[in-house]
Parts: structure tokens; sequence; C-alpha cells
């Protein structure tokens, strides 16, 4: 598929579908890889914008872009 004006929401709605489910399954991962003790697993620092009374912070993983990789790759082979 290519990405037109017609196509556009249908690839942000892909976008953002793969980077949640890379993220949530790169945090079972972890989870699974703490349990099994292992302690080093790659990860990301935090994003975060720190103000003096509010502080935004995104948390992004290995498994956001390897999700956004396979979204994309879908979106343009369909």
């Amino acid at each position: 598929m290519k990405l037109t004006r017609q196509t556009k929401n249908d690839f942000l709605k892909l976008f953002f579908l793969s980077a949640t489910l890379g993220t949530l399954i790169w945090a079972m991962i972890e989870i699974l890889l703490r349990n099994a003790g292992f302690s080093d697993i790659p990860t990301l620092p935090e994003i975060s914008l720190d103000v003096y009374f509010i502080k935004i912070s995104i948390r992004l993983n290995p498994g956001t872009f390897i999700g956004i990789g396979v979204g994309t790759f879908v979106f343009f082979k369909i």
C-alpha cells in the first residue's frame, strides 16, 4: 500500500498500534527475563520534560522501535 491522503489515517492507526504492542510485548519480555534471573536487559532512558510544576516523561524501549518497524513494513507490503 502506498502512503496517500486516503491511506494516511490507516497508516497512523497502524503506526500507533504497532508501537503500543511492541512496547507491551517488550515489557512482558523484560518481566520474564528478570524472573529468570537476568539483570542486564537493554532499555532506553526516559525522555522527560521537567518544568517547575509539572513533569512529563515518556518511556521508550527497543520493542517500541521494533513494533514501529514491523508495522511500517506490514503497511507497505499490503
